[in-house]
């Protein structure tokens, strides 16, 4: 998926690439070398993720800031995949070059806004489809 990424932005495309799969299975992982090989090549990349809503710094005594800390509430669910949608438009307005998608959309209807979204805007879709066939099942079902 790199290589198809990584050529169509050379080609002069705009790419949404929808990470897909369970937690777990290496969506993140994935986009954040995808992400790291685009900057290196100067091209403009960010992700969006549901999952950042619930993300916050922890910031220690003395100013320095800690790792992030995640705290899922399913009763926010909803606010947070709006935000993560509007944060991939804004992002589509301002023409950045690789926007990737970084949430479950294990079924089409979760990813379907993003994708009309990006055709509408003359984005190229790829989709990557993470099984998590490398992680052992045990693995998954802790995640």
């Amino acid at each position: 998926m790199m290589k198809e990424v990584l050529d169509a932005l050379r080609a002069g495309y705009r790419v949404a690439l929808i990470m897909r799969g369970i937690s777990g299975s290496g969506k993140s992982t994935l986009a954040r070398k995808i992400l790291k090989n685009a900057h290196g090549e100067r091209f403009t990349a960010v992700t969006v993720s549901a999952d950042s809503f619930f993300e916050s710094l922890v910031v220690e005594v003395k100013g320095k800031i800690g790792a992030a800390c995640y705290k899922f509430n399913p009763a926010q669910l909803g606010k947070a995949h709006a935000l993560c949608l509007n944060d991939f438009i804004n992002h589509t307005e301002h023409d950045v070059q690789l926007i990737a998608v970084d949430n479950t959309n294990v079924e089409r209807w979760e990813y379907e806004n993003y994708r009309r979204i990006a055709l509408g805007k003359g984005y190229v879709v790829l989709e990557t489809p993470m099984m998590g066939l490398d992680v052992p099942t045990d693995v998954l079902a802790q995640r």
